[in-house]
């Protein structure tokens, strides 16, 4: 099989893959929340770090093979947990009648000290495998660390960031 089939094959599975997995996110987002907003948002903070992995793969010629092609997916499952709790325990402020701004303030004082832990610790697992000799899962564990903390920032910039103009927007201060 020549090179350009296999990254063929490998650029094919990855998009399919992580269709897949944010079908997933949204249907699991959507009966958790019971809310299709919520579902649609839930994607964006977890695409963040992905779209970031491969533009810093491209920027730094980091080749698409077997060990990189199963960062996005493995980074996903792991980040949308954060993802979940961040919007649960929003929703929960929310139904309690308080404002947006209150709403998400409540929320990082409740879960951004445990979003922020779980990540640090997962991007230091990650991060122990650039001891190795094999180039590919040095790439890997470079790549998941970087994932990890860029799956922080979307999921504490941007997705509060994202519900405030989509919740926010138009709405009095007391809402």
């Amino acid at each position: 099989m020549s090179d350009v089939v296999v990254i063929d094959s490998l650029v094919k599975g990855q998009i399919m893959s992580l269709s897949l997995a944010a079908g997933i996110i949204f249907i699991v987002m959507f009966f958790v929340l019971k809310s299709f907003k919520a579902g649609c948002l839930s994607i964006i903070p977890n695409l963040f770090p992905i779209i970031l992995n491969f533009g810093i793969m491209g920027l730094f010629n980091i080749p698409l093979n077997t060990a990189t092609s199963l960062i996005s997916v493995v980074a996903l499952g792991i980040a949308v947990d954060d993802t979940i709790h961040f919007l649960y325990e929003y929703k929960k402020q929310r139904d309690l009648g308080r404002n947006i701004n209150d709403s998400l303030d409540r929320v990082m004082i409740r879960k951004g000290r445990a979003i922020i832990s779980s990540s640090c610790i997962l991007c230091i697992g990650f991060g122990v495998m650039i001891f190795s000799k094999f180039i590919p899962i040095v790439s890997f564990g470079v790549l998941s660390a970087v994932i990890m903390i860029t799956a922080v920032v979307g999921d504490l910039v941007v997705l509060p960031a994202v519900l405030y103009l989509v919740t926010g927007v138009g709405q009095s201060r007391r809402n």
